[in-house]
């Protein structure tokens, strides 16, 4: 099955701790929209020079998935000689793209390797590129009709991070008694962006910021604690706990 995928973030839903494991997906760089454990793409270019002698191929991609959903220590294995010039082509975008990291049982982020297939095909001539992930990455299941809140509010951007760019994703874990209230809510931020290596007082007051994500984990906090659940039906275990996840910006 091919299924689109857009170049922006996916948002993530509140769900309940309890895992199902997904299908593999294959995903239509060609198209617009799509989901899986890739959240955002930057599509690679099809090497005019293959293209032009209809030379197609494939590449294994693995990659390490850090907790703000960017890869590092990338590894790319072509499936034949010929095939290393796609290599070059997702070196150049790869690395901007943007991955859902698993989450542990206490809802952060743990280490995750994460490999895919990225084929080049040609069809009549007209260049399509897909993408495959390997294995079974565990996925949230959808919520049950009392997980979903009838009352949420989005934190507030730390002013002091927002005036001067630094950007954070949170994770936070949650519980909700039988009323369908929050009573308690902790998170964890993190940010993949880095303070400029000169020791201006500028950069010093950015790297300090930079080390301190306490105030988007409390704006985080504070935002859920206010949400409401509907009431836990009696057959259904309360109180529950449940994920979730914020970013600032949005579209970070």
């Amino acid at each position: 099955m091919r299924t689109a995928i857009a170049s922006t973030a996916m948002a993530a839903a509140a769900f309940a701790l309890a895992q199902a494991a997904a299908q593999p997906v294959r995903v239509d760089l060609s198209a617009a929209s799509g989901a899986g454990r890739i959240v955002q793409i930057v599509r690679p270019e099809y090497p005019a020079q293959v293209q032009a002698r209809g030379q197609q191929g494939l590449v294994k991609v693995e990659v390490a998935v850090r907790p703000d959903g960017y890869g590092e220590k990338y590894t790319y294995t072509p499936d034949k000689p010929e095939s290393s010039v796609f290599v070059e082509a997702l070196q150049r975008v790869a690395r901007n793209w943007k991955f859902r990291p698993t989450l542990g049982e206490d809802c952060f982020p743990v280490a995750t390797p994460l490999a895919a297939e990225v084929a080049f095909e040609l069809d009549q001539g007209k260049p399509r590129i897909f993408v495959t992930p390997l294995g079974r990455p565990p996925q949230p299941p959808a919520p049950l009709p009392h997980q979903k809140p009838v009352h949420a509010e989005k934190p507030y951007y730390p002013w002091d991070r927002e005036g001067i760019g630094i950007a954070a994703v949170t994770f936070v874990k949650f519980a909700v008694d039988r009323d369908g209230n929050v009573i308690s809510a902790k998170g964890r931020s993190y940010t993949a962006q880095k303070a400029p290596a000169d020791t201006s007082p500028v950069s010093r007051e950015l790297a300090r910021r930079l080390a301190d994500m306490t105030p988007f984990d409390q704006a985080t906090e504070l935002a859920v604690m206010s949400w409401k659940f509907p009431p836990v039906p009696a057959a259904q275990p309360a109180p529950w706990t449940g994920c979730w996840e914020a970013r600032f910006p949005e579209s970070y």
